[in-house]
């Protein structure tokens, strides 16, 4: 009773004697006699009566919004606040794929609040009556279209709870507090969608947080990690994914291999899983940078909690995806609007790919699971268990086991590990990379160097300041001079066609462009910076550090 099959495993049951209860079990038909609801006669008796008059538009709407911020509304028909609209906690009933995204079924997602939506939800829990002059009397009506209308044009005046996010299992606050009881929590804007019971120790030692974490790398055992860095940061993937609502930003997680079938995407299922009890949205590759960002848009308005890019194979780069992974909040505008919104981040974002390179400043902001199964055909390989199966049935002993390695941190109050500093992921790197490392794991954040090495603009960058700075030194130039001096030199050369290069030669407006966008990046220890001159307009120079 008010158990799932997670919670049979556990008592000892079994799947055959389950199979066998069901089918002994008598088939369930719905009932034809009348229910107590909102729409029978004992639930509306004392409810307040809302009657509708000419000339009391407003009193009528104020009593609307307090029947739909009210927290003892069933959670289909709650209504919340979220970016400047209305919003509902809704999941799918079937797996569906929409503008590129595909969600599993059972998702939670977050959606707009529509009109008719608004309506349904005062029609059932609101009594509304208009007065009949033939009969004399007060008479049942419907709330009225204007009304729904008002709510909706009320923005910054309404009562509704603010929504951050939606969250699928027991977490943390960003104070550390433990966060387990399903529902609306007011104190981090999160609700909690799980029927999850966990049990963690209030005060977890070092011993107990040391055999938590080798609990979750058991689980990973069949995975061909390169080095143990890579274990680290699958580890971090995990955590983070059960974690994120006490984060303000996380980095992304990028997945790479040599050849297919080499595990990537069951990494990411995995963690997905675990943080859901489901597989991750799933948002498919695309060439089309227009079209990513419209798919990057999507995720941010469903409130996905997990979304993975998959099948990115070569680069990745995208301005929304570096601004949502460093941002608390992304200004976005919904397909078919025209101003607009301001959405939370709660999303973990991570990639996955065949030889994936993050560019530009995307990979600043990553880390890096590398896997290399080392033969030909990694899919036909046989592994001892089903690791996305098996984080399935045991998902309440691994979210557990995360949340003991973060509360044990917290506990021993948060020794200093040393650790360099992780730019704009202070919070994530104090909370979950530090309690990694405190637990026995390897940084997670020595990852990034190889992230950096690969990333094909900073390959860029580097030849063209080394060639520069041996051509010109300090020596100020226009684009055009530097293009004409590349004729007779081969390595500048071989940097600007690598950069600006085309059939006619190298553009120099793309060139011009490029030199704006990594002006004041550093490379070798020397950065190109803008240099303006009155006679000679716009030139550049390359100067070492110690000279900035």
């Amino acid at each position: 009773e008010k158990g799932d099959v997670s919670d049979w495993l556990s008592a000892g049951g079994t799947r055959e004697t389950l199979l066998e209860m069901v089918r002994a079990a008598i088939p369930w038909e719905p009932s034809t006699e009348p229910q107590d609801g909102p729409n029978g006669n004992e639930d509306r008796q004392g409810e307040e009566v809302i009657r509708l008059q000419k000339g009391a538009l407003g009193v009528v709407v104020d009593a609307c919004e307090t029947i739909l911020a009210r927290p003892d509304l069933p959670t289909q028909y709650r209504t919340f606040q979220r970016g400047g609209q209305l919003v509902r906690v809704a999941t799918l009933p079937a797996a569906a794929t929409t503008g590129g995204i595909a969600r599993p079924q059972g998702a939670v997602v977050i959606m707009e609040a529509q009109k008719p939506f608004l309506l349904d939800a005062l029609g059932r829990f609101g009594r509304f009556e208009k007065f009949d002059a033939r009969s004399k009397k007060w008479v049942p009506t419907d709330p009225p279209k204007e009304v729904a209308e008002t709510i909706l044009a009320r923005a910054g005046l309404w009562p509704m709870p603010v929504l951050r996010g939606v969250v699928a299992c027991p977490t943390v606050r960003s104070d550390g507090s433990l966060l387990l009881e399903p529902g609306y929590d007011a104190a981090s804007g999160y609700y909690l969608a799980h029927n999850l019971s966990v049990r963690v120790p209030v005060s977890p030692t070092l011993a107990e947080a040391q055999a938590a974490l080798d609990t979750l790398a058991a689980l990973l055992a069949g995975f061909a990690f390169v080095e143990p860095v890579d274990c680290s940061v699958a580890l971090a993937l995990i955590a983070t994914a059960v974690v994120r609502p006490a984060l303000a930003s996380v980095p992304v997680f990028a997945i790479t291999a040599p050849v297919r079938g080499s595990g990537k995407s069951t990494l990411m299922d995995i963690a997905a899983v675990i943080a859901t009890g489901r597989r991750s949205a799933v948002l498919s590759a695309t060439a089309d940078h227009e079209e990513l960002e419209k798919r990057l848009v999507g995720c941010l308005l469903s409130g996905d909690c997990i979304v993975n890019l998959d099948n990115i194979n070569g680069n990745l780069r995208s301005d929304l995806l570096c601004q949502a992974t460093t941002s608390e909040a992304v200004k976005v505008r919904p397909l078919g609007a025209s101003s607009q919104v301001e959405i939370p981040n709660t999303a973990l974002w991570s990639a996955n790919g065949n030889n994936l390179s993050l560019m530009g400043d995307l990979s600043r902001r990553a880390l890096l699971v590398r896997l290399d199964p080392g033969c030909e055909r990694p899919e036909e390989r046989v592994f001892d268990f089903d690791p996305v199966a098996r984080a399935m049935e045991r998902r309440v002993e691994y979210v557990a086991a995360i949340l003991t390695v973060i509360r044990a941190f917290i506990a021993a109050r948060k020794p200093n590990m040393g650790l360099a500093p992780f730019g704009s992921f202070e919070r994530w790197s104090d909370m979950v990379r530090a309690a990694m490392v405190w637990a026995g794991a390897a940084d997670p954040c020595e990852s990034r160097e190889a992230v950096m090495e690969d990333d094909p603009d900073a390959a860029q960058l580097q030849a063209l300041v080394s060639a520069w700075w041996a051509r010109f030194e300090r020596t100020p130039q226009n684009v055009n001079e530097v293009i004409k001096a590349a004729k007779d030199d081969d390595a500048l050369e071989e940097a600007l066609d690598s950069i600006a290069g085309g059939r006619g030669g190298v553009d120099a407006r793309r060139l011009g462009y490029w030199l704006r966008s990594h002006a004041g990046r550093v490379v070798d220890g020397r950065k190109i910076i803008k240099y303006t001159a009155l006679r000679c307009g716009v030139q550049w120079k390359v100067l070492p550090m110690e000279a900035c």
